[in-house]
């Protein structure tokens, strides 16, 4: 009864709390979000739904609700266009998302932009994330050019990585270059 309960607050939480006062890109429809919602209770995680029954009204927790609502329908591969749009918002909320929760927020969305077939936009967003100091971002965008097969922008991306931002997966991807 009382998990009933805090699912039936976060449905109404989520719902209720994402409003946004201007109409652009970003915005999602409210059916957009409520499918969203009832994705993420029937496929989020087990802890996440917890945390967010337990953090509904705290405003300070809305930037990480759509982050993880976001990332639980690219998970899931689905409503690619809404995850899109609710990462960005995470990102424009304030209190804003923790330096690491950030970097793999711009990370998510170029995964969201490569399924869509947006590859330039997909890089520019791993850019971003390696921009806010993520090592693994420097992997997905070399990856991103050796699956464009342009070899040695790829390889200029891993090297430009080294030492700041190296990985044993971005030298292992580098090894297989030279290889």
């Amino acid at each position: 009864m009382q998990y009933m309960k805090a699912r039936l607050c976060l449905i109404l939480a989520l719902f209720c709390s994402f409003t946004v006062c201007a109409k652009n890109e970003a915005d999602l429809s409210e059916t957009d979000r409520l499918s969203a919602i009832n994705y993420f209770l029937a496929h989020g995680k087990v802890d996440d739904l917890r945390r967010y029954g337990d953090h509904h009204a705290d405003p300070r927790w809305k930037a990480m609700l759509n982050y993880t609502l976001a990332s639980t329908l690219l998970d899931g591969n689905t409503q690619l266009q809404t995850a899109k749009k609710l990462m960005l918002e995470s990102l424009a909320i304030k209190p804003a998302l923790t330096r690491i929760t950030k970097q793999d927020a711009y990370i998510k969305l170029g995964m969201v932009e490569e399924k869509l077939h947006e590859v330039d936009r997909a890089q520019n967003f791993y850019r971003q994330a390696m921009s806010q100091g993520s090592a693994i971002a420097c992997n997905y965008l070399g990856v991103s050019f050796e699956s464009q097969k342009d070899y040695v922008k790829a390889r200029s991306i891993y090297e430009s990585c080294i030492p700041d931002h190296v990985t044993t997966l971005l030298l292992m991807n580098l090894g297989t270059l030279y290889y």
